[in-house]
């Protein structure tokens, strides 16, 4: 039976792993997943997010292991206000400000779910000053907060943070391997996926979201198709291709932009105003990164 894990891909002792810790009720407050870039980490963080705010909790018929509910999708879309997501803001790496700011986080109620979920990607870039910002808390979490830390490897991260998580190790995915899984997920050809896989920066996750994307899909075809008409086109072909493009890459971003809009304004009765500008500036954040990413899935 599907449930939350099942989108680990290539991660079987992971997943197996995160399972029963859910089932057995030995969920930790703080973990470290360790592992290369497009080895699914931040897939298992959100389905241990599930997993953990799930309404049904671990004594439900599904052992908190349900995927299906309304506060489980939102966490799967990636739409769920408790659940926060954050990555290196400065050139090298986590500012001091921005760990002050999920310090300070930590300590406000949660919004819709009974805890929080705290996801801090690229914790190999969390230097010195702004890991010591963050120790007391990673240490003694407040009951209803978890938080996991994702990095490349364990020798790659701070020794002071390594000491206050529990460690899970995620194994390297061949190229070969990941195109079979995203064939078999998305029913593309074995070329098509390894296309998906690099443009994707090995992540097995975002291939798949990229190749059920028809937005995504008909940007890449676009820009492909302009480049090679390049050589033969005049002025006024090269601005009318400019053009195409630029209203085919607004096309996913206005998506994003709505859906974020859609979700601040169904949140806003229950939040304080320094929470609503918490969230505006994380989406902003969000747009942002979602730019970074289509323009490297175009010319990967």
């Amino acid at each position: 039976m599907a449930d939350a894990f099942e989108n680990i891909f290539g991660q079987p002792r992971v997943r197996d792993f995160l399972r029963a810790s859910v089932r057995g009720g030995h969920v930790s407050q703080a973990y470290l997943f360790c592992g290369p870039a497009g080895s699914n980490k931040t897939a298992a963080a959100y389905a241990l997010a599930q997993a953990y705010l799930c309404p049904k909790g671990a004594k439900g018929p599904r052992g908190g292991l349900c995927g299906a509910c309304d506060a489980c999708s939102r966490i799967a879309r990636r739409k769920h206000p408790d659940v926060r997501y954050y990555a290196p803001e400065g050139a090298g790496g986590y500012l001091v400000e921005q760990i002050r700011e999920i310090v300070s986080d930590v300590s406000y109620a949660p919004i819709q779910a009974k805890s929080k979920v705290y996801i801090l990607d690229r914790v190999d870039m969390l230097g010195t000053a702004a890991a010591n910002a963050f120790l007391k808390t990673l240490e003694e979490p407040p009951a209803n907060v978890m938080i996991v830390l994702l990095g490349r490897t364990r020798e790659s991260v701070l020794p002071t943070i390594v000491s206050r998580c529990q460690v899970v190790p995620f194994r390297h995915i061949p190229a070969t391997e990941a195109a079979g899984i995203i064939r078999q997920n998305t029913g593309a050809s074995i070329e098509t996926a390894r296309i998906a896989i690099e443009a994707c920066s090995g992540s097995i996750t975002r291939a798949c979201e990229f190749l059920k994307s028809n937005d995504s899909l008909a940007f890449r075809r676009g820009v492909v198709d302009a480049m090679s008409r390049l050589a033969t086109a005049d002025d006024w072909d090269i601005i009318e291709l400019a053009a195409g493009l630029v209203r085919a890459a607004k096309a996913p971003l206005d998506d994003v932009r709505a859906a974020l809009e859609a979700e601040l304004s169904e949140n806003a009765d229950f939040l304080a105003k320094s929470a609503i500008r918490q969230i505006e500036a994380r989406n902003k954040r969000q747009i942002t990164a979602k730019t970074s990413q289509a323009l490297h899935q175009v010319f990967s």
